[in-house]
């Protein structure tokens, strides 16, 4: 019902009732109870919502089990893992040029200086 008569406001409205904290939620379900409608103010303007467009309701839920997820660490420590994990950490790509990419290694990986280019000539040969 929001969605149809509110038009281009139907967003905002519904992520500021999604988003409300506990005070703002009490407050508007008390002025729906006096008033039969509320005042949201959206954008600098203020938006009338009636019963028939929203409806408030407090429930109680009871939580008898919490599910999770359990992470997993890979105890294994073999040499490999280790340069994959470093090769992926220190590969870069140019902004400007995603063809070229580098590894930047950090100093107490890599304590030397040095680059390996690629022999090309781009100038022909006379």
């Amino acid at each position: 019902m929001i969605g149809k008569t509110y038009k281009k406001d139907s967003k905002a409205i519904l992520d500021l009732l999604e988003n409300a904290d506990e005070e703002l939620k009490e407050k508007l379900m008390k002025e729906m109870e006096e008033h039969n409608q509320i005042t949201l103010k959206i954008e600098d303007q203020e938006v009338k919502l009636n019963a028939e467009a929203v409806t408030l309701e407090r429930q109680e839920k009871t939580v008898l089990e919490e599910k999770y997820i359990p992470h997993v660490i890979e105890p294994s420590y073999g040499l490999g893992r280790i340069i994959y994990c470093v090769f992926e950490h220190c590969f870069k790509m140019r902004e400007q040029d995603q063809q070229r990419t580098y590894f930047d290694f950090p100093a107490a990986i890599a304590p030397f200086k040095c680059s390996i280019l690629p022999l090309v000539s781009k100038t022909p040969l006379i």
